[in-house]
């Protein structure tokens, strides 16, 4: 709210430490207020809470990736600006959480919020013919070159992003980004407080392991990915993540 007209506003020299106190105090405001605000976006679905390992179920979604050979932590931030120049250009409103894939081929992902899909469903890659047959039953011919490239994309995809829509990862948008469609995915998820690094990131790995350990009746169904809720600018030791493992029901025993 401005001030008002009638109130006298406080006059400083212009070298005094007065001079600084409202650019100190905005700066301190910020450092407290960033850790609340940094959760006031939309999220995708609920975190777990610190400490905890639990079963979830996430929903289906819409999501927009963008991936780089090399260490996930040394490339953050190169795909992260690729994932926000796209969501600046079609106005998408940004979600929480960011989620991280390591590997030799490192991910990111944002999901988009149900309310913003329309902007996004746009990008989806058209249906591809070797996936979907022809009424008739016949599947049209195509070009070799073109099987091998949807055949390299779709290996490239599962090693990522296993329960993703395969004919999702064909169409790379002018910021280097797929948009594809993710199933509903049952997760084992590890919640955690710390810095966003690997050593945190195997440590929430290994809680997830063990927990699975004790559970029979459900077997891995992809790699250990990484959740992280807040942005570059909440410090470490307020920071919240978790580590997910896909998982699925183990096959019956049959007598």
């Amino acid at each position: 709210m401005p001030l008002s007209p009638t109130l006298p506003l406080p006059r400083f020299a212009p070298n005094s430490g007065f001079s600084r106190l409202p650019a100190i105090l905005s700066a301190l405001a910020a450092l407290i207020l960033i850790p609340f605000t940094a959760m006031s976006t939309p999220a995708a679905f609920p975190a777990t809470e610190p400490g905890i390992v639990e079963l979830k179920t996430l929903p289906a979604g819409l999501l927009v990736r963008s991936e780089a050979k090399g260490d996930y932590f040394e490339k953050n931030g190169d795909l992260f600006r690729a994932l926000f120049r796209y969501i600046r250009r079609k106005d998408i409103a940004m979600t929480t959480p960011v989620e991280a894939h390591l590997g030799d081929t490192s991910a990111m992902y944002f999901w988009i919020a149900t309310p913003e899909r329309a902007k996004a469903e746009p990008d989806l890659s058209p249906t591809t013919s070797n996936e979907h047959p022809q009424p008739n039953g016949s599947t049209p011919p195509s070009s070799p070159s073109a099987k091998t490239t949807t055949a390299d994309q779709s290996i490239s995809q599962s090693k990522i992003d296993n329960n993703s829509v395969p004919d999702a990862s064909t169409k790379t948008l002018p910021e280097g980004v797929v948009v594809l469609k993710r199933s509903e995915r049952l997760v084992v998820s590890a919640g955690a407080r710390g810095g966003y690094s690997r050593g945190h990131f195997e440590e929430a790995r290994t809680k997830v392991l063990a927990w699975l350990a004790a559970r029979p009746d459900l077997v891995t169904d992809g790699e250990a990915y990484a959740v992280y809720w807040n942005s570059p600018f909440v410090p470490g030791f307020l920071k919240r993540y978790e580590v997910h493992i896909p998982v699925k029901s183990a096959a019956p025993i049959l007598p």
